[in-house]
């Protein structure tokens, strides 16, 4: 499984763009996010304002868009 963020404009619910999350943060996604077993993973979750800043670290891209709401979002390979 991998993991990206969707970044969603507010008011009209359109995807502004996808952000993947490298494979080598998978363990750090994980304590991120608080997840105690492995079907966490594959659920979608909203983020905080504090955890965009450490994936925007994570993936070097800008996620906190104006007026858009990041989720996370597992994917099946």
């Amino acid at each position: 499984m991998r993991h990206i963020i969707d970044i969603f404009d507010i008011n009209t619910d359109s995807l502004l763009k996808s952000v993947d999350i490298p494979s080598h943060r998978e363990k750090d996604l994980a304590q991120l996010m608080g997840w105690q077993t492995p079907e966490d993973e594959i659920y979608g979750y909203d983020l905080s304002f504090q955890q965009v800043k450490i994936l925007e670290e994570w993936t070097g891209m800008k996620i906190d868009l104006p007026d858009s709401i990041a989720q996370l979002i597992g994917v099946e390979d």
